[in-house]
This record gives structure tokens, sequence and C-alpha cells, in this order.
């Protein structure tokens, strides 16, 4: 496992990746991104069964990032992202505490919510097509406003997304969000993307 924590020295707001052991030896860390805002980038090398270089990241975009912040971390993935798509596969996660609103082109059942700054950036995000879609909502299963956030006092919302290369989102066949986590203290449901 990889993991990048936030630097207040508290047990929340980080991220992580699992790699699974037969995985390990094909993997490494590419770049971290930003302070306040957390990004594990991981790239697992073709020779471990893919057709092409995977890489993966994770990152957590805590609400109280200011106009500018929000707009350097969205500016790190815009720059990164056409490179990992142009050297193979690219998958994304994270809570990126956005709220999306409605589209015509994913099911959203949350549409109800106006788009806050996080969800402007993620739209914009895959409206200036650097190499990711939104899978929430466009893969079977899961609609985008699905709950993904649900933590101890009720609180509900839906503010964790997936974002796919067009290779992988033609291939996807599901996206899953289960109810609260099984997890004490994890007020995230856990997701799952399968191509």
């Amino acid at each position: 496992s990889l993991s990048h924590c936030s630097g207040s020295g508290t047990p929340r707001g980080g991220v992580a990746i699992y790699v699974r052991e037969d995985l390990e030896p094909f993997t490494r860390r590419q770049k971290d991104v930003g302070d306040d805002a957390q990004t594990l980038w991981l790239r697992i090398d073709q020779d471990a069964g893919f057709d092409r270089n995977l890489s993966l990241f994770c990152s957590y975009f805590p609400p109280s990032l200011s106009p500018q912040q929000l707009q350097d971390c969205y500016g790190s993935l815009e720059a990164i992202i056409p490179t990992a798509t142009a050297d193979g596969f690219v998958i994304g996660a994270g809570d990126f505490n956005a709220h999306t609103g409605e589209d015509q082109d994913r099911k959203n059942e949350d549409s109800n919510r106006p788009i806050n700054a996080s969800g402007q950036h993620l739209l914009d995000l895959e409206n200036k097509d650097v190499g990711v879609v939104i899978a929430n909502g466009r893969v079977e299963g899961a609609t985008s406003g699905d709950v993904t956030f649900w933590n101890s006092q009720d609180q509900k919302s839906s503010v964790d997304y997936f974002l796919l290369c067009p290779r992988l989102m033609s291939t996807a066949t599901k996206l899953t969000v289960q109810g609260p986590s099984p997890i004490e203290g994890m007020d995230h449901c856990p997701m799952r993307v399968t191509a």
C-alpha cells in the first residue's frame, strides 16, 4: 500500500492506494500533487499483463480549499493527465468534494444540489478533453447522484467520482457504490468500477 496523509497530523483527509502483491514489482509511485489537496499517482507497467501501461490516481480535495488552491489542484491534474493518457490507460478516483448538478449525458439522482466550485472544475476538466471522463452516471449501475458520503450524523452527499480515459470507459461494464462503509470511522462508501 502507498499512502499520503494531510500535513495536519490528524488521521483524516489522506489518500491510499492498495496494490495487489503480484502487481507490486510492476508498480511505482509517480507524482504527488499539492500540499493542501493530495493526489497520489501510481504507474503499473504493461508487463504486469495489461495491453498498455496503467496510471492510477487517487485524490482528496478538502472543502476548505481556497478558490486559488482548488484551481491549482485541478490545474495540476489538467497538466499531468494528457501525458499519462499518451503513455497508456488512466483511472482516477477520489473525494473531490464536488457537486456536478444535472447533466443530460449522465443519470443523476442528486440534480437538485447546485454545482459547487469543485464540481465546476471537475466538469471543466472533462470538457477540456484532457483525457478523462466522469464515469459516475455513465457506466451501468451507479448514477452520478448516488450517495458516496454518509457520516455518523446521517449526513449524505455525492462527492466521490471515478474518472476514466476513453479507452477504459468504452470497456467499463459496471460502477457500484455500496452503502455506508463497514469500516469504523470511514464516512465514504466503497466504490468499484469493473472493466
